[in-house]
C-alpha cells in the first residue's frame, strides 16, 4: 500500500497548493498556467497579461486544421474569462476597459461563429474533453484519498472481528471448566490448577473451532497486531486536510469507491484520447 499512500500525500499537495485550479487545467500551455498561478480575481497585471496571452490564442485559431483542439481553446477562454471576470467591470484602468470591451466582442464573435459552423456534437464534446481534462487531478485524487480511508475501515472491521473471535473464543473456554466446578460445589473463588489448565485448553480449543465461523484469516491477526493503515489514514485524512477535500470529491462526483474512481478516470481518459489526436 506505500506506494498508494504516496500517490495520496501527493495529492494532498497538489489539493493545498493549487489556487484557481479550474482555470490552470483548462489550458495546455504550460507557461499560461504558470502565469495564473495563484492569480486572483483581483490581480489586475496578471489578468491583463492573461487577456492578451488569450488575445493571441484567439488570433491563432483555425477551425480548418483541427476543430475539436479549437473548439476546446475557444471554450477554455470563456471560461477563464468568466472565472476571472476578464470584462470591463473587471477592471479599473480606461485603458484596461477598453482593451477588455474588444476581447469580449471578439470572444463573443468566435463563439457566435463556432455556433454557427461547427456541429453540436463537436462542440458538445470539446465541453465534455475540458471538463475531464480540468477535473482530472481531482479525480485522481479521489481514488487515491478513497483508498486510504477504505483501508482504514478494512484494517479496523478485520481488528474487531479477531477481537470478538478472542473473546467469544476465551469466555467459551472459562465457562466450561467454571460451569463444571460449580455443579461439583468446588469454590470458583480460588479455583484449583486443573480448573485454570481447563481454562486455557478449552480457549485454545476453540479458537480451533471458531476460526471458520467467525470467517478469520491470516489478515485479521496482522490486523489485530498492527495499527499501521489507522495510523496511515489519521495522518493523511485527517492532520493533512485529506479528509475535507475527501468529502467535498463525494459531494462533487459522488460516493464511489477507489475503484469506481479509477475505472471512472480511465473512461473519462480514454474518452480523451478517442477524441484528440
Amino acid at each position: 500500500m506505500g506506494k498508494l499512500l504516496d500517490y495520496a500525500n501527493l495529492g494532498m499537495n497538489m489539493y493545498q497548493t493549487k489556487q484557481l485550479s479550474t482555470i490552470s487545467a483548462a489550458h495546455d500551455s504550460l507557461a499560461t498556467a504558470h502565469m495564473i498561478e495563484g492569480m486572483a480575481a483581483s490581480n489586475e497585471v496578471s489578468k491583463r497579461q492573461l487577456m492578451l496571452q488569450f488575445e493571441s490564442e484567439m488570433e491563432a485559431l483555425d477551425f480548418s486544421q483541427n476543430e475539436m483542439e479549437n473548439a476546446m481553446k475557444l471554450i477554455r477562454i470563456r471560461d477563464a474569462t468568466d472565472s476571472l471576470n476578464l470584462t470591463v467591470n473587471g477592471f479599473r484602468e480606461f485603458a484596461d476597459m477598453d482593451r477588455a470591451k474588444d476581447f469580449n466582442k471578439s470572444l463573443s464573435d468566435w463563439e457566435q461563429w463556432m455556433v454557427e459552423n461547427i456541429t453540436s456534437d463537436t462542440i458538445s464534446s470539446a465541453k465534455m474533453l475540458n471538463q475531464y481534462i480540468m477535473e482530472d487531478d481531482d479525480l485522481e485524487e479521489y481514488a487515491a484519498l478513497q483508498y486510504v480511508k477504505e483501508a482504514e475501515d478494512k484494517e479496523m472491521n478485520m481488528s474487531l472481528k479477531a477481537m470478538g473471535w478472542l473473546f467469544v473464543s476465551g469466555m467459551i473456554g472459562v465457562g466450561i471448566p467454571y460451569g463444571i466446578a460449580g455443579a461439583m460445589g468446588i469454590d470458583t473463588a480460588e479455583p484449583p490448577d486443573w480448573v485454570l489448565q481447563s481454562f486455557c485448553g478449552f480457549s485454545i480449543l476453540f479458537l480451533a473451532v471458531l476460526w471458520k465461523p467467525f470467517g478469520m484469516s491470516v489478515e485479521n491477526i496482522q490486523a489485530l497486531l498492527s495499527d499501521k493503515a489507522m495510523k496511515d489514514a489519521k495522518k493523511i485524512l485527517k492532520k493533512g486536510g485529506g479528509q475535507e477535500a475527501l468529502d467535498n470529491h463525494i459531494v462533487y462526483f459522488g460516493e464511489m469507491t477507489s475503484d469506481e474512481a479509477s475505472t471512472e478516470r480511465m473512461r473519462r481518459l480514454e474518452f480523451v484520447v478517442e477524441h484528440i489526436d
